[in-house]
């Protein structure tokens, strides 16, 4: 099957559940977490001409206002229509990457996975940036790998350009750039092209840094990391430590050390310094959030019940986070019963979907770098799931979920489909 076939094949077929969706649901349940704060975004640009989000950076509002100044009633409808055939695209970018390591039928294989796995193609129906990002993650690494292979000053500025769309889109993607920049110059042993490619994201991003500095008086991109820094992250390490509940973020739990941890925190690396006083529990703290983010299915959400009785909508009670609290088997036999048979089901099938993943991403990895010709390949693909892990594990601790690991599931299916291709390999040769 061609590129062309296969894109043709998954916008239709997004096309299609996003129009039954839409007709059976209506435009009201496409919103999720941040979406109202981008509408509110885009209507203060249509309305004001203005931008008021230190948070975020302003691509996705600025495409959401540009589809409401089209259409009030249907602008929405017209951008999630738009978001279905980029994660068409993104799908072939993942089957483009994965055939650079592995034969056919796994650079499909993982394509399919990216394009259909629930949770992501939800996500592609819904009014959140993360489609976007992960499109344009997908054209950075596509190009940068292909100036790997075949060195060119054209993909090479694609791949600078891309990365800075990311940026725009979503902030986590800031320091993503050390990795391409850190491969061009211990790797490939290239520093004019190093040069060239950070003079390039530079003058991309520093427009938006001008503004940031000129309206909220700070020298960044974002003021969203500090924030999560200062409040999930501190807020988890000190649940570790007193053994509470992980989903909790009430401050009285905690002794007044933890207000005294609060108020001093300025931002990310103040709160790991401040969290580095309690190494056992921050160590503890990251492992289990990590484990959690890998292998978080994300469906447990749409079961929710009332909200005085409900799991938690990001770290739930079914996640490896739980096991930060002392009571932690009442909080899995009770979150266990707050399911249907069917519902539960479907939440282990897919905890158990993305703990197969996980483990043949681990072995993908190994078998990846242990390929000479593939290594530094590989090892640009991990170094890049490395970043999202570290950088969200860092910035929200137990509030990572699987809406945060978005941004590295197509990099996992295609470090995964290497894992299977060589256990399949070592089972035929047996």
């Amino acid at each position: 099957m061609s590129d062309r076939i296969f894109f043709i094949c998954v916008v239709l077929i997004k096309l299609f559940v996003l129009l039954v969706s839409l007709v059976l649901l209506g435009q009201g349940h496409f919103f999720w977490g941040d979406s109202l704060t981008y509408i509110h975004s885009a209507e203060s640009l249509l309305e004001e001409g203005v931008y008021g989000d230190a948070r975020r950076t302003p691509l996705y509002p600025l495409l959401l206002a540009f589809f409401l100044g089209l259409s009030k009633s249907y602008g929405i409808v017209l951008l999630l229509g738009l978001q279905v055939v980029v994660a068409a695209y993104s799908a072939v970018l993942v089957r483009r990457i994965a055939a650079l390591f592995v034969k056919k039928p796994y650079p499909l294989l993982a394509a399919m996975l990216f394009a259909f796995e629930p949770l992501g193609a939800i996500i592609n129906m819904l009014v959140l940036a993360e489609t976007f990002l992960v499109f344009f993650l997908l054209v950075f690494a596509w190009y940068f790998l292909s100036y790997y292979k075949n060195p060119s000053r054209n993909t090479l500025i694609a791949s600078a350009v891309a990365l800075a769309a990311a940026v725009w889109t979503k902030p986590v993607a800031a320091y993503l750039v050390v990795i391409p920049l850190c491969f061009l110059i211990f790797v490939l042993k290239k520093k004019r092209p190093a040069a060239l490619y950070a003079a390039i994201y530079c003058a991309a991003i520093l427009p938006w840094v001008f503004f940031v500095y000129s309206h909220f008086h700070f020298f960044g991109i974002s003021a969203q990391g500090e924030n999560n820094a200062c409040g999930y992250m501190l807020t988890s390490v000190f649940s570790t430590e007193y053994r509470t509940d992980p989903s909790d973020m009430d401050a009285s739990l905690f002794p007044s050390a933890f207000t005294q941890a609060r108020a001093s925190c300025t931002g990310t690396l103040s709160s790991i310094r401040i969290a580095l006083q309690y190494p056992e529990s921050f160590g503890k703290t990251l492992f289990l959030s990590t484990l959690s983010m890998l292998t978080n299915e994300g469906y447990a959400i749409l079961f929710q019940n009332a909200p005085e009785e409900s799991l938690k909508a990001h770290h739930n009670y079914l996640t490896l986070a739980v096991f930060a609290d002392a009571h932690w088997y009442t909080k899995i036999k009770g979150a266990v019963g707050e399911l249907r048979p069917r519902e539960l089901f479907i939440v282990g099938a897919g905890k158990l979907f993305w703990i197969v993943i996980t483990l043949l991403a681990i072995g993908g990895a190994y078998r990846s770098i242990a390929d000479r010709d593939k290594r530094w390949q590989a090892l640009f693909l991990l170094a890049i799931v490395f970043y999202f892990i570290s950088i969200t594990v860092i910035s929200t601790g137990y509030g990572v979920g699987a809406r945060l690991r978005y941004p590295i599931n197509p990099f996992l299916f295609i470090v995964a489909s290497i894992g299977l291709a060589s256990a399949v390999a070592k089972m035929r040769a047996r």
